[in-house]
């Protein structure tokens, strides 16, 4: 997306890519509040040991190459850390029912932008439509309803869906699930690492190797991604529109939203806008906005309404290329960070104890498959055997944990992490958390205990775990 963003250094951007490593469209940005970024491009080389006039190796040669680094992020309501997530489990929303129902007219398939239902009554735009039910039920925001009943979505959708499945409009608060499924083909997504000059790095094709949240009691609770890319690039400064100019001229109709040349042949020079991203420049008023469709040779639909007859223009095709502006509009939380200070655990539905921190680790054991034909040896990426492990530190009020610890018995652990403004909360479900581990000890007549297990498999729940993010903002 590219854009000097001040001189602050790592502000990232991300987005759900709908093709492994190609960038995600336009409307699929999100911004992530990041404390850092190390994810970084490694170079191996070895020096040639032909002999030469000199002691020192006249050449060296690159033999691998890897892109691997952490993301720590602030644990927010309504932000990126929900597409990080996405990123690293399997995604689903559930919404409460509103005004209308109806089903799909038609299967969809995985990443489409918009859907055909039965019908198309009372039906306006930006609903919210919760297509589905269960681990593949996704929500997603009706932005175009011209051609009802089949109707404009805001993001490609995460999941194929059969004909007929249930759809029905949904209302704030929305609750967004996120599971580890060993089967799930992992998301990838898009991300900017801003160096806090006119330059900084893009990496596409990312994917979470691992996550982990923690927090002790009065503490900002945080998250931190292990990530590896497949590509990385350089980015510059484009907010000048120095990438490559495809077209130019001077409208000579007005129509709200649009872009009108008589004299243009769009369909020939702006082919693909939904891939590779069409921005616009009025040079008569200096105003910017982006292709969203090309109605025909003659016709662009923009972002915003920026164009009246006889301003001139200029499009550029670039891959990355935000403004500060545009950025600052991304969807990104104004609230706190949560912290660990409001909120319950319980076990088995019971109060248990005191917990005063906890350790959430979710790993995806990703292997980066380095082997021979593969351009720079990331031609795979494969998921291999994962594991949860959860760990945290309980001052008891009975003997109820131990005993279950001593009898190989598993946990039903529900942990809830509420926020000051409602209504926001985060829970962690583990249905069978095994103890591995149970040291204990008495502290001024307090026993506690720092707990370690590993989740299991959930036959009655179908997961291992899950975190659900409740807010009543549109953030899918």
């Amino acid at each position: 997306m590219g854009g000097l963003i001040g001189n602050n250094g790592a502000v990232i951007i991300s987005g759900i890519e709908k093709t492994w490593g190609e960038f995600p469209e336009l409307g699929n940005e999100h911004t992530v509040e990041a404390l850092s970024c190390s994810l970084g491009l490694q170079k191996e080389v070895v020096s040639s040991n032909a002999l030469n006039r000199t002691r020192a190796p006249r050449t060296t040669v690159e033999v691998n190459a890897s892109r691997t680094g952490s993301l720590p992020v602030e644990v927010k309501p309504a932000s990126g850390f929900e597409t990080l997530l996405r990123a690293g489990c399997k995604y689903y929303s559930t919404g409460t029912a509103d005004s209308w129902s109806t089903d799909l007219d038609g299967a969809v398939v995985k990443g489409a932008t918009s859907i055909t239902l039965t019908d198309g009554t009372g039906i306006l735009a930006n609903d919210i439509v919760q297509i589905g039910s269960g681990t593949t039920s996704e929500c997603a925001k009706i932005t175009d309803i011209t051609a009802s009943p089949t109707f404009t979505i805001e993001r490609p959708l995460a999941y194929a869906h059969s004909d007929a499945e249930a759809t029905i409009e949904v209302i704030a608060p929305f609750t967004h699930n996120f599971i580890f499924d060993t089967n799930a083909d992992l998301e990838s997504f898009s991300l900017d690492k801003y160096l806090g000059t006119a330059f900084g790095e893009r990496f596409k094709g990312v994917r979470v190797n691992s996550i982990e949240m923690s927090s002790a009691i009065g503490e900002m609770i945080s998250g931190s991604f292990d990530l590896i890319g497949k590509e990385q690039e350089k980015i510059d400064d484009d907010t000048d529109g120095s990438d490559v100019l495809v077209d130019s001229g001077t409208t000579d109709s007005t129509v709200a939203g649009s872009l009108v040349d008589s004299t243009q042949n769009f369909e020939t020079t702006l082919p693909t806008p939904t891939t590779i991203n069409y921005l616009v420049k009025n040079t008569t008023d200096n105003t910017w906005s982006y292709v969203t469709s090309v109605t025909n040779d003659t016709t662009l639909v923009l972002e915003n309404d920026i164009m009246v007859s006889g301003d001139a223009y200029e499009i550029y095709s670039s891959p990355f290329m935000l403004s500060a502006t545009d950025i600052d509009a991304l969807a990104s939380s104004v609230d706190e960070p949560y912290t660990f200070a409001n909120g319950t655990i319980t076990e088995g539905g019971s109060d248990f104890g005191c917990v005063t921190s906890f350790n959430l680790n979710v790993n995806n054991n990703l292997d980066a498959g380095k082997c021979l034909g593969s351009g720079d040896n990331l031609g795979r990426l494969t998921a291999l055997r994962g594991e949860i492990t959860f760990g945290f530190d309980l001052e008891y009020y009975d003997d109820t944990v131990f005993d279950k610890y001593q009898d190989g018995t598993t946990l039903d652990i529900l942990l809830t992490l509420s926020h000051d403004t409602s209504p926001y909360s985060i829970t962690i479900d583990i249905p069978q958390l095994r103890l591995t581990e149970m040291p204990m000890e008495l502290t001024d007549g307090v026993l506690s205990s720092s707990l370690n297990g590993i989740a299991e498999y959930s036959t009655s729940d179908s997961y291992h775990f899950k975190i659900s993010s409740i807010n009543n903002t549109y953030t899918a």
